[in-house]
């Protein structure tokens, strides 16, 4: 309901906070996306170190449920970011335009080929036709699922 999303707007709003205050390097190499309370981090860090101040900062998050840690080592270049932005775009169009899929409750991230997927479907057959939808695209390496299927759904 509306009140869900505000409240998961506004943990996501607190998180992106903390990763300003943390500096630079966390704002620009981290994705955040908040569904239900369940966090999902994603994006590039430099280092281990990085990666577990990241998450030790989204667990002490108000309104912070659950963490999920997708984030990856290294560095992503301009053209895989370029990739992943069209991966993401892609597939976001594509849901939206199935008649068969509510494409409001899911959140896509691409990170260097790898598209995450959080949110709630409405029924298995729902969620595997944004899985199926996914692996039509170009370039993607891998599709990382962390939907959950509404409960009472087939």
């Amino acid at each position: 309901g509306v009140q869900g999303v505000a409240r998961d707007m506004a943990t996501a709003t607190r998180m992106r906070t903390n990763l300003l205050n943390a500096g630079e390097d966390f704002v620009t190499g981290v994705g955040v996306e908040v569904y239900e309370g369940r966090l999902l981090l994603t994006g590039t860090l430099p280092n281990e170190g990085m990666q577990a101040e990241t998450v030790s900062m989204a667990w002490k998050t108000e309104g912070v449920k659950d963490v999920i840690n997708e984030i990856q080592m290294g560095a992503s270049s301009l053209r895989d970011m370029a990739k992943d932005s069209w991966i993401t775009t892609q597939l976001h169009s594509k849901i939206t335009l199935d008649k068969k899929i509510l494409a409001i409750n899911y959140s896509v991230e691409t990170v260097n080929g790898i598209i995450y997927l959080i949110g709630i479907a409405q029924s298995q057959a729902e969620m595997d036709r944004v899985i199926a939808h996914a692996k039509t695209i170009g370039y993607v390496k891998r599709i990382t699922n962390h939907v959950r299927v509404k409960k009472g759904a087939t």
